[in-house]
């Protein structure tokens, strides 16, 4: 059903927007609440729900994987960049970590989490504390130095060395996804 949706955006058929807005708007709604922890208000919530729709439309003959994985990381990069536009630092919270909502994940979803997951404690914990600031947190390495007590040439290091130790481990277990990286 959705290679047929986005097929018809492709083909610039608006009735298809307007069919995948009722479809995902939730989904897409609910990424940007949960991504933003609630920092963000209603009204730019909705903003960016509009802003990932209006990307859909513009973007849609680029679109090679699932629609729904699509919207889904579009609207998760569009609230990290709002939040770093506005300036906003999200808590150190262990639930920000991994927000899993299971009604909307898919199986693949699920296992690529997992296996990062693992990988992610393969990490020593100062390690994976640099890896949760910065993608979870949408921390810049000159924050997380001075939060952490450590030179943000540190971070950038420890950054560059624990993606390689992800890597592999990654692909020791058989997924060679480097989108997941």
């Amino acid at each position: 059903m959705d290679e047929e949706l986005l097929r018809r955006l492709q083909d610039r058929d608006s009735g298809a927007l307007e069919q995948t807005i009722r479809r995902y708007g939730g989904y897409v709604y609910a990424i940007i609440r949960n991504r933003s922890a609630g920092r963000l208000s209603a009204e730019d919530a909705e903003e960016l729900t509009s802003d990932v729709f209006v990307r859909l439309w513009q973007h849609a003959g680029e679109i090679r994987g699932g629609l729904r994985a699509w919207l889904g990381s579009v609207a998760r990069n569009r609230t990290t960049d709002a939040l770093r536009r506005a300036r906003i630092d999200l808590p150190l919270e262990p639930q920000l970590f991994w927000v899993e909502d299971t009604m909307w994940e898919s199986l693949a979803e699920e296992e690529r989490s997992e296996r990062l997951r693992e990988a992610l404690n393969a990490l020593s914990p100062e390690d994976r504390e640099i890896f949760c600031r910065t993608y979870d947190l949408c921390q810049s390495s000159a924050q997380i130095a001075q939060a952490m007590g450590i030179p943000a040439s540190t971070v950038r290091t420890r950054l560059s060395r624990g993606r390689d130790t992800i890597r592999r481990q990654l692909q020791t277990g058989g997924w060679n996804d480097e989108t997941a990286i």
